[in-house]
């Protein structure tokens, strides 16, 4: 049986990591795509990844407060 998850619950994100041997540190780069909508968010760094996520987990719990669940 299908368990029914609600999209404010549960996202999925392909993310695709590599060194960056161009830059002068070498610096990591991150890629976050949306398998559902193809979408694509770009990152210069691995700080700047996380600082995303931790946003976007924010983001979402406020979202859950706002609709009681």
């Amino acid at each position: 049986m299908a368990r029914n998850i609600n999209p404010v619950e549960y996202k999925s994100f392909v993310l695709r990591i590599w060194r960056d041997k161009r830059a002068d540190a070498a610096e990591w780069r991150a890629v976050l795509a949306n398998p559902l909508t193809g979408e694509r968010i770009g990152f210069g760094s691995l700080d700047a990844l996380v600082e995303y996520l931790l946003q976007f987990g924010t983001e979402t719990s406020k979202t859950k407060e706002k609709e009681g669940t």
